[in-house]
């Protein structure tokens, strides 16, 4: 991950619900999905995780695009790689954000 990326992942974790998708749901047509963890104890370095192991609050997240009424695509971007095999890792973060969506009641 480049250190922009960095920077801008960073920022993105501050989001609380209702941070950034109220200013995106009447006009986004769709949202990617990926998150990050710290990568060390300091927490002033990101690397790329599976979903549901991350530090953004995506359960928090789909419940604020479901309650602002987004109906729009929601796609997985499986930047992570850790499961193995890039299949293993993809499947890995779907089942992570199925999991998210089922808690956040938006699937």
């Amino acid at each position: 991950m480049s250190q922009g990326q960095t920077e801008v992942k960073a920022k993105c974790a501050k989001f609380r619900p209702g941070g950034i998708f109220p200013a995106l749901s009447e006009t986004a047509a769709s949202v990617a999905i990926d998150t990050l963890r710290a990568a060390n104890a300091d927490g002033k370095s990101y690397e790329w995780a599976a979903m549901g192991r991350g530090i953004i609050d995506w359960v928090g997240q789909f419940r604020a695009l479901a309650r602002d009424g987004y109906h729009f695509a929601v796609s997985l971007e499986t930047h992570w790689h850790g499961g193995g095999t890039p299949e293993a890792s993809t499947r890995e973060s779907w089942a992570g954000m199925k999991d998210e969506l089922q808690k956040a009641a938006a699937l």
